[in-house]
């Protein structure tokens, strides 16, 4: 059939063009759908926040599935995730309170003040990426009860924000997380933490829109148990996992791949709404009183602004080649899902308040083989071996001392007694707790060795 292949080939000549353009169409189309690696980095964080222990802490996640971010973050939020008005303080980046955090932390807590449920909005146009709802077991033989929502936000790819307590959601957040399974784990027991244990169900792998400004859920402060004060109701994760991670930090040491990315939330804001966001960063008393008989009276309370720069604080505060930032006396356990970064419930950090830094602080998470759990908080000085500021301090062959002499604000307990020091050199150095106060010629004994 010669005139039938003919007329084929007649076809195919006169039409080729519309084969070409159907098949770009087809490849364009595939090529701009969605694509999410949910891939987890052995090495990435598997948890990493004491309230968030899914994988959106992972700068995998989510991948190539979103837009773009801008080389310049500043104004990237455009709304308020919580209305300023209803915040008393925001307390800083690098909040110390051993054991559980020892190393100073990567998130931001809001002391608010009204007992009233807090709306909070989404802070920009993004995705709610991931959601985990936390319960906790009051006691061993308690049933678990449920707690709170972790929710987890990329506005654009790479850029991940986790807003831990939120007490409620909205109700299409309840109606599609009633169509999945969660994943749960159970039995979950944090350093620091006074739940008997914790169960955390994740829910990976959303993409549920969100505009800026709507509204997605609420917070509510609760009185503490132990009768002083209010609870903090709420806390914040930033993450920029299109930055590098600091090239002179050894990370194999930490067990959370968000710590090495964190970020401040509120760089993330311009003009007046990030004014008034930064003028609540500090702390706040509540004014907490207790007469002979036990009767606690709470106060009006007062406000402890931090007014040195970065007012958001700052987390990794290592200066190679000195004293200053976190010592570790072991490797983490990268298998630990507790939601503890570093060797959780060990280590030493020598640091500045993230309140007022002008204090230094000695914390220790139990250590010297006796668990030694606390926080001196001395004032720098920059002469002698006497209560140093650390960044001064090199591998000079010299034991340098520190004891408390000011007090802290938002420490843990005070340590009464000693701390013995003596750097070895950038990754190396030893240490040693002794009852008293520093002299001038210290020495070590029995010391104890701590790495980074």
């Amino acid at each position: 059939m010669p005139e039938i292949a003919e007329k084929k080939r007649t076809f195919i000549q006169r039409f080729w063009w519309v084969f070409v353009v159907l098949v770009t169409y087809i490849l364009a189309t595939w090529s701009s759908m969605p694509y999410v690696d949910h891939t987890m980095d052995k090495d990435a964080n598997s948890g990493g926040a004491e309230n968030n222990q899914g994988d959106q802490g992972n700068g995998n996640m989510g991948k190539g599935a979103y837009s773009a971010c801008p080389a310049d973050l500043a104004g990237i939020l455009t709304a308020p995730l919580m209305d300023p008005a209803v915040i008393s303080a925001m307390i800083p980046l690098g909040n110390v309170s051993p054991p559980g955090h020892t190393y100073p932390v990567d998130h931001i807590y809001f002391v608010v003040n009204t007992d009233d449920p807090v709306p909070l909005y989404a802070p920009a146009d993004g995705w709610i990426t991931h959601i985990m709802a936390n319960s906790e077991k009051k006691t061993a033989d308690s049933d678990y009860e449920f707690e709170s929502f972790v929710v987890t936000y990329t506005i654009c790819d790479g850029l991940v924000l986790d807003f831990a307590g939120y007490n409620d959601v909205v109700q299409p957040i309840k109606d599609e997380l009633a169509k999945l399974t969660g994943q749960c784990k159970s039995g979950i027991v944090k350093t620091g933490h006074d739940a008997a244990a914790e169960q955390q169900c994740d829910y990976p792998d959303l993409k549920i829109p969100v505009t800026a400004n709507e509204l997605i859920g609420y917070t509510q402060r609760a009185f503490r148990a132990d009768g002083y004060g209010y609870n903090i109701p709420f806390e914040i994760w930033a993450a920029d996992y299109n930055q590098p991670a600091r090239s002179d930090v050894d990370w194999s040491y930490y067990n959370d791949n968000r710590y090495a990315h964190a970020i401040c939330t509120f760089d993330l804001y311009s003009g007046a709404l990030k004014d008034a966001y930064d003028a609540k960063f500090g702390t706040w008393s509540d004014g907490v009183t207790k007469s002979p008989d036990g009767k606690v009276t709470v106060g009006e309370g007062s406000f402890i602004p931090r007014t040195i720069e970065p007012l958001c604080g700052e987390i990794v505060q290592d200066i190679a080649g000195t004293l200053q930032g976190a010592w570790f006396s072991g490797k983490p356990d990268l298998n630990d899902k507790s939601g503890n970064v570093g060797n959780a419930g060990y280590g030493i950090t020598i640091i500045h308040n993230n309140i007022n830094p002008g204090v230094g602080e000695v914390v220790i998470g139990g250590e010297f083989g006796t668990g030694l759990i606390g926080v001196i908080a001395f004032a720098p000085t920059h002469a002698g071996t006497v209560n140093r500021e650390p960044s001064e301090v090199k591998a000079d062959g010299q034991v340098y001392c520190y004891s408390s002499d000011v007090n802290g604000i938002n420490v843990g307990p005070p340590i009464r007694g000693k701390v013995l020091i003596r750097l070895i050199d950038d990754h190396h150095m030893e240490a040693a707790y002794q009852d008293g106060t520093c002299g001038t010629e210290e020495t070590i004994s029995e010391g104890f060795s701590f790495t980074r």
